[in-house]
């Protein structure tokens, strides 16, 4: 049976990078897929890097917005349009490789209440590898599988740009869209509460460093983000969490305050 994975790509200003990473996307081994691509007004030509690929591959759908909404509402609209088994993320200036779906398919499609994630390089300005997310990023003490709420409390260790998820469980989830910088966080923190996580110890997602990316062009708004992740997630999960649970949760918290000074 072909299970259809919906691909959900926000865009904005990556023009020079949408070929890379369409090409990627539509050079997937599993090939039964619908690209929702919603460009969130761009000024950069991406709109019309994207209107051609739509007229080169029928399963590229683009939507564009007049006026600047931000990521999370854009992502939104993408998964309400969604009509998948599966749903899988990516940023417009990413890529994966051309085996990620069909190693993740191959877990998900045994197990259904599971959501797949992988390792990934990021790759620096100049192209150079600079390391894999996890080995960059990640606590190597805290388990990459399972019931990964308490872990996720201690910080981000899942790029969103790697997870494959049934969109059954995604139906009454939404990204938060108070939030610029932070919603991936926090939608990954509702989606553990309700699915194991499986880990594919494989680097199969690329992520580009470089000067555009959000999180170090908006650093101003970490700040504002970091509050209102903390007082949604604590209004409520702050009943199952345990003290130790709070006191990682908000020393995140404080570190990305930090960082936003």
């Amino acid at each position: 049976m072909v299970n259809k994975v919906s691909v959900v790509i926000p865009s904005y200003n990556h023009a020079r990078f949408l070929d890379d990473t369409l090409r990627s996307v539509l050079g997937q081994s599993f090939s039964d897929l619908e690209v929702l691509v919603i460009d969130d007004a761009s000024t950069d030509g991406s709109q019309e890097v994207l209107a051609a690929w739509a007229k080169r591959d029928r399963r590229v759908h683009v939507m564009c917005h007049r006026a600047n909404r931000g990521i999370s509402r854009t992502r939104n609209e993408a998964l309400a349009r969604a009509t998948g088994e599966f749903v899988a993320f990516l940023d417009s200036d990413d890529w994966w490789h051309e085996r990620k779906l069909e190693r993740q398919l191959g877990i998900v499609r045994e197990r259904a209440d599971v959501a797949v994630w992988t390792d990934g390089f990021m790759i620096g300005a100049e192209g150079r590898e600079e390391g894999s997310f996890v080995h960059l990023f990640n606590d190597e003490r805290l388990a990459p599988n399972g019931w990964l709420f308490q872990a996720l409390l201690r910080g981000n260790l899942i790029p969103l740009q790697t997870v494959l998820i049934r969109r059954a469980h995604l139906t009454d989830l939404v990204f938060d869209e108070r939030v610029a910088l932070w919603s991936d966080y926090s939608f990954l923190i509702d989606v553990s509460r309700r699915c194991e996580f499986v880990f594919v110890p494989e680097q199969l997602a690329y992520f580009r460093l470089h000067g555009a990316n959000s999180t170090f062009a908006r650093r101003r708004l970490w700040d504002a983000d970091a509050k209102v992740v903390r007082d949604d997630i604590l209004n409520r999960y702050g009943d199952v969490m345990s003290p130790i649970d709070r006191q990682h949760f908000l020393q995140v918290i404080a570190h990305f305050e930090a960082f936003a000074v």
